[in-house]
C-alpha cells in the first residue's frame, strides 16, 4: 500500500501511480463501459472498451505524448 499523499500541484501520476482527481471520472467511465459490455455478454464491445479503457490509463501514467 501506498502512503505517500497526493501531489495536487503535479499534472500526471505521482510515485504510487495514482492519477489526478481530474482523470479520475474519465477512468471511472472506461471501467464501467467494460462491464457493461461484459454483463450484455458482447464480446466485440468489451474488447473495445477495454482497448479504450487501457490507452487512457497509459495516457496518464505515462504522459499524453504516447
Amino acid at each position: 500500500m501506498c502512503r505517500e499523499p497526493f501531489n495536487a500541484d503535479s499534472n500526471g501520476p505521482n510515485r504510487c501511480g495514482q492519477s489526478a482527481p481530474e482523470d479520475r471520472p474519465r477512468a471511472t467511465r472506461s471501467v464501467e463501459a467494460v462491464l457493461v459490455a461484459v454483463r450484455k455478454r458482447d464480446p466485440q464491445a468489451a474488447r473495445d472498451a477495454m482497448r479504450e479503457h487501457l490507452h487512457h490509463v497509459r495516457r496518464v501514467l505515462l504522459g499524453n505524448n504516447l
